[in-house]
This record gives structure tokens, C-alpha cells and sequence, in this order.
């Protein structure tokens, strides 16, 4: 299923003029600096959805109307507003939702559906109910002063664009023994690193971490980071051809955190739709190299009133300047002619500082790296895959890394599992792209005398400093 929305433009809400007809895909990232729009994109489709909030605030300053068009992939969740499914002729369409102001502080809204040869029906907002429901809004600011206690099944299955019903949503999920629940609790212990139990309180039930019959830590007094991730992780784990719009989700997370919910929201994205925005390197780099990923540039004129512009990101310059954008400076990229990834760090340092010079000056051209430890060779490899893969589409650090590891039997091991994971990726690991020494070359070395001499008759060579060994 993927992508249930093709494409969408907006006019006149916020900062948005019009934004012009822009590609949606099954993950759509928007990448740009504070109040260059991001924010004012996803809350704009989110208008379709009942439980949204618009304002005359909302209104482009010296505009009465606004709109916004969503073209339709997947008509299979949507109903008219006779509650009929919409047929496949409006597949190629699209839903326009229209507001014009009304003096003194009010406004009419219309939303319909709009077939591929003009023809349109009456449509009534998506209902906020789940399952009817088709956007899971987690937006910035969700999180209320306090959640609430006295738990309904209506309100346990509303879709809010505030945390409000956390607590009834998370209920659902943490005792439960449905595929949801699961995935639910296998996520807050992966991202979270903590299983939640429902604790009975003086007004109602309460979500919250029990330490011992007597003891428990309560939601409300967990960190921003953890409670506000919590919303994401409901929604990824009951999402089921769904509209998902994530602000920011990197906010207060730990990157190795952040890395397993980015993964979920991969996984996720086979069957839903994610529109995110972020100012993460980590998410730009992990979610922008997938294939299908469209990432749009949101620029501002800075102005009064603001401007947005929305740039799609293709080549490879392009994808370098959003890098460079969010802080990453050129070294950070690896700009070299390849890389050699070693095992361990004296390894590396003694290539790097006696073996190229004295015997392959031709390879100083390489930036090295010392993995520290066998088990990072392969999370540092899929981490080094995902950021060329953003950065260079067109391949230039394919077959260009190369990785050196002990020959016993955990580095042969290693060294067989990169082969069949990189097999025909970028860095593609091809059968002279990974290697191991005939034994642990590198420590029988250390532990000789012939390293000593070695480094003695370097520095009296090179004129070099001498380092004690």
C-alpha cells in the first residue's frame, strides 16, 4: 500500500502562499530551518481530518480563502459523505478542502472529492474514530499539563492532535494480547527501554512503570522525550494504511534510540504513509537513502509575511547542500577517494601513520577508521551505507570501502555476513572489499620487538618526534 496521497498543494495557509504541486511518497521528509514552514505543510493536511483546528489565525495574511488538494492513490479508506467508499474512478483525483473567511471571526469550510474528468461529490471530513480514522497526527506541543484518568472506549480510539487520551490509547495497548499490543510492547522496550503497566489511582486507572507492588514512577513524571515518543509508538503499532504526520522525532531522544524508531518507521512504511519533518542528520540520512523517500527543501524569504518554498532535493549537490544545511560540515562526509575500516584502533594507527607513508604514500588519499571492536564493524558499515546513499546517488564510493578484520573465526564470521548484506548495495562489499589478516597479525606485532625497532628506525628516518610504544 505505501503511499495513499500522490501529491499536494496548498494556498494561502500560513507562511504558504502556494506551494505548488508537490510529489508525496510513502516517506516524505521536510528539511529546512526554524519557521521556514515544515510545521505549516503538515498541519495543512491535516485539515482534512476531523479534530483538526483551524483558525482566522491560519489565514495567509491578506487572503479571505484557502485551500488544499490532496491527489488520491488509494481511495480504499476514504467515504463520501453518503458513507459510500469512493469508486476507482476518483484513483488519479484528488480531495480539495476549501475555508473562506467570514466578518467578523468566523469561516466556512468544504471539502470535496474530485474525480480524474472533473466530476465531483460532497465529502464530509475523515472521522477521527478509529478505525474510520486515516491520519495519526504527532505533532509538537501535544503534550497536555495532565492526561486523563477516567478511561472510555470512545475516547481511548480518538485521534487528537494533543496527547489528551494518551493514557486510554496506551491502556488499550499494554495489557492486551492482539498483534498491536505486541509490537506496542516490543517497541517501548527497543526506543523506550521500559515496559508500561496500568496503575489503578484515587480518580482512575494511570499509565506508568511499576517498580514493586507499592512503588511505580507515573507517566506524567517520565521525561518530554519519553512520554512524547510514546504517541509515535501507539500509532506505529496500530497504523494500518494510514496517514502518519511526526514532527520532529528526533526530539529528546538518544541517536541509538532514534535509530530503531527510524527503522520501525521503515518497516512501517510498506503499508502507511509518513510525512515528517526534521532538522536531523540521522533521520535525513537513514530515511532519505531509501529508494522511494522524496525529500523537500523548505526555504523562507524571511519577509513580512513569510514566504515558503518547497525544493525538491534530487542530485547529488543538492542532497550535499542539505547536509551542509543542518550542520554537517564536509569532513564530516568523508570526502576521500575510499575508506579503510579496521577493527581495532592500533591497527589503524599503525597504517595510518607508518605503513601508507613509508610504503604506499599513494593511499594517504584514504581517510581510515577504527570500528573499536569487532561488534561495531557491521552497525558502522550500514551507517557509513546510509549516508552515501543520501549523499551520492550516483554512486561514486561504490566498491570503495574496504573493511580489515582479525582472521579468527568471529572476523571470518563478520566478514561473511557483510558480503551477503552489501551484495550488490553502496558501499558494495565485493569479494576483495572485506578482508581479514591470516591470524591476529595486528597484536602479535604490538607484543614483538620488531614493532619497536620498527618505530625507532621511522622517527630516526623522518625526523619524527619519538612516541613511546
Amino acid at each position: 500500500m505505501g503511499a495513499i496521497f500522490d501529491w499536494v498543494r496548498v494556498r494561502n495557509y500560513r507562511s504558504i502562499r502556494d506551494s505548488g504541486q508537490l510529489d508525496l511518497g510513502p516517506i516524505t521528509l521536510l528539511v529546512g530551518r526554524n519557521n521556514s514552514g515544515k510545521s505549516a505543510l503538515l498541519r495543512a493536511i491535516y485539515l482534512i481530518q476531523m479534530g483538526s483546528r483551524l483558525s482566522n489565525d491560519d489565514f495567509r495574511i491578506g487572503a479571505d480563502d484557502l485551500d488544499v488538494q490532496l491527489g488520491l492513490r488509494d481511495v480504499s479508506h476514504l467515504r463520501l459523505a453518503t458513507g459510500e467508499t469512493l469508486t476507482d474512478g476518483f484513483i488519479g483525483g484528488h480531495l480539495s478542502y476549501t475555508a473562506k473567511r467570514m466578518l467578523p471571526d468566523g469561516f466556512s469550510m468544504q471539502i470535496k472529492a474530485v474525480n480524474v474528468d472533473g466530476g465531483e461529490a460532497e465529502f464530509n471530513a475523515i472521522p477521527q474514530q478509529e478505525p474510520q480514522s486515516l491520519i495519526f497526527p504527532v505533532l509538537t506541543g501535544r503534550r497536555p499539563g495532565s492526561y486523563q484518568s477516567q478511561v472510555r472506549e470512545d475516547s481511548s480510539r480518538t485521534v487528537l492532535p494533543t496527547d489528551d487520551n494518551l493514557v486510554g490509547r496506551v491502556m488499550e495497548l499494554a495489557s492486551d494480547n492482539v498483534p498491536e499490543a505486541a509490537k506496542f510492547r516490543d517497541l517501548s522496550r527497543r526506543v523506550l527501554g521500559v515496559n508500561f503497566d496500568v496503575i489503578n489511582g484515587a480518580n482512575g486507572q494511570l499509565i506508568g512503570v511499576k517498580i514493586d507492588r507499592y512503588q511505580r514512577i507515573l507517566l506524567e513524571s517520565m521525561g518530554s522525550g519519553l512520554s512524547g515518543t510514546l504517541s509515535l509508538l501507539v500509532n506505529l503499532s496500530v497504523a494500518d494504511g494510514n496517514v502518519v504526520l511526526v514532527e520532529e522525532p528526533e526530539n529528546d531522544l538518544h541517536p541509538a534510540a532514534l535509530k530503531v524508531l527510524l527503522s520501525a518507521i521503515r518497516e512501517s512504511s510498506d503499508r502507511n504513509q509518513f510525512v515528517i519533518s526534521t532538522h536531523s542528520s540521522v533521520v535525513l540520512t537513514m530515511l532519505g537513502s531509501l529508494p522511494n523517500t522524496r525529500v523537500l527543501h523548505t526555504v523562507s524569504d524571511r519577509a513580512l509575511p513569510p514566504t515558503s518554498e518547497y525544493r525538491k532535493v534530487g542530485g547529488t549537490e543538492e542532497r550535499m547542500h542539505i547536509l551542509r544545511d543542518l550542520g554537517y560540515e564536509l569532513a564530516d562526509l568523508g570526502l576521500g577517494d575510499g575508506w579503510l575500516i579496521f577493527e581495532e584502533s592500533s591497527a589503524e594507527r599503525i597504517v595510518r601513520d607508518f605503513l601508507i607513508p613509508m610504503f604506499a604514500p599513494a593511499l594517504a588519499r584514504l581517510r581510515t577508521l577504527a570500528a573499536m571492536g569487532i561488534s561495531r564493524v557491521s552497525p558502522i558499515m550500514q551507517d557509513f551505507r546510509e549516508m552515501l546513499l543520501f549523499a551520492h546517488l550516483d554512486g561514486p564510493y561504490r566498491g570503495r570501502a574496504w573493511v580489515l578484520v582479525d582472521g579468527d573465526e568471529v572476523g571470518r564470521k563478520t566478514v561473511e555476513d557483510l558480503r551477503r548484506s552489501f551484495k550488490g548495495g553502496m558501499p558494495r562489499i565485493s569479494r576483495r572489499g572485506t578482508n581479514r589478516f591470516s591470524s591476529a597479525i595486528i597484536q602479535s606485532y604490538l607484543t614483538s620487538g620488531l614493532m619497536r625497532s620498527s618505530i625507532l628506525k621511522t622517527n630516526k628516518i623522518g625526523g619524527l618526534r619519538r612516541r613511546p610504544c
